[in-house]
């Protein structure tokens, strides 16, 4: 049970592990959704899953299972590795569905009883895998009804979740992502070289490298910032004299490199989730074009031709158009660049993330 000594009302951050790269000094705060702005009004802290530890070996072994099961994690740990930490009157937001479910299913067998409010990203992507498992799908269902609040990154991807799960419409909430524009700035950035390549970078399950490295035909270089290639990927990159290829950099040399790029663009897969949304909101923070994918949650935020170009996705000849259209069409990349940038200073910035943020959470804690 959360501790009891201290009654101080806190919201309290979790997430899956300390990554140096989000966390660096001086680095972007989008990560920790608003909470530069949340501090200003209540506590707010972070705590991480992190490993297993070698006494909760069952747990881990029970996650292996299950994720191999359905694609979902679910990070016993969130709650092993903290529940120390917790006190009674802490809010607790987990960061991803794996620890926002992981808090869950200890909430629902009477180990905690924190109020919970759990953000989830392609939940329904991953539930087609096992779709027709009944025990699976009314195991999640039961661990979804246990957080007070469900939070999407689109009302399209809140709609899905709503018929999928059957959940009280009133209990699932949209919460929009927000760029740090105190980092993601052209202040203090090296200004020559800019235009000379293109840009790509992500690291997520819906990325569509495989379009991308295949369907590339300009005679400018591409940049790929990416750890998920696999080895065909890496080996048509490799023989690609136009390629260029990071797993990972830290977050001060991506802000000059999205700067310097004539363009980016963000591959994606057919999916029901905003994936590549953090990065095109820094990109667009830039003030940098950006060719994206038509996925259905992100044309709910970007008007196509003006803060984005879309291309149908999975579709070789609509990526390949789109992609000469944006290299050739300095009139539209420049529409592109101070509509978009003009949207994030107005609407997708992690100040009015913040903001929201306090609006879901005031009525479960008094602030």
């Amino acid at each position: 049970m959360p501790n009891k000594q201290n009654h101080q009302k806190r919201i309290v951050f979790i997430f899956k592990k300390k990554n140096i790269y989000s966390f660096e000094k001086n680095g972007p705060t989008e990560f920790l959704y608003g909470l530069d702005f949340v501090q200003k009004k209540i506590t707010a802290v972070s705590f991480f899953a992190n490993q297993y530890q070698f006494k909760h070996l069952p747990f881990m072994l029970l996650e292996k299972f299950i994720a191999c099961q359905t694609n979902l994690g679910i990070y016993f740990q969130a709650y092993l590795n903290n529940k120390k930490n917790f006190m009674e009157n802490d809010l607790l937001f987990a960061i991803n569905d794996g620890a926002g479910f992981g808090l869950l299913f200890f909430k629902y067998f009477g180990k905690l009883n924190n109020k919970i409010i759990i953000l989830v990203q392609g939940l329904h992507d991953r539930q087609q895998k096992y779709h027709h498992n009944i025990f699976f799908h009314y195991f999640h269902k039961k661990l979804l009804n246990q957080a007070e609040i469900i939070l999407t990154l689109s009302v399209f991807e809140k709609e899905l979740l709503i018929k999928l799960y059957q959940l009280n419409p009133q209990k699932v909430q949209v919460l929009y992502f927000g760029a740090d524009l105190n980092f993601w700035n052209i202040k203090n950035l090296k200004k020559e070289g800019v235009g000379d390549y293109v840009i790509t970078a992500g690291n997520d399950m819906h990325r569509d490298y495989n379009l991308l490295i295949n369907g590339y035909n300009l005679n400018i270089p591409l940049k790929l910032i990416t750890r998920v290639l696999n080895k065909e990927q890496l080996k048509k990159i490799n023989n690609n004299l136009l390629f260029e290829y990071y797993q990972e950099i830290n977050n001060i040399l991506l802000r000059q490199l999205f700067y310097q790029a004539k363009f980016a663009i963000i591959p994606q897969t057919t999916t029901s989730a905003t994936s590549g949304l953090s990065t095109t909101l820094q990109l667009l923070a830039l003030g940098k074009p950006v060719l994206i994918a038509d996925a259905p949650a992100l044309k709910e935020l970007f008007q196509d031709y003006q803060h984005v170009l879309y291309y149908q996705t999975a579709n070789l000849s609509s990526f390949q158009e789109k992609i000469y259209e944006l290299n050739n069409n300095k009139k539209l990349r420049e529409r592109l660049s101070n509509n978009g940038k003009k949207l994030i200073e107005e609407k997708f910035n992690s100040k009015n993330m913040g903001k929201n943020i306090l609006k879901i959470i005031k009525p479960l804690i008094d602030i």
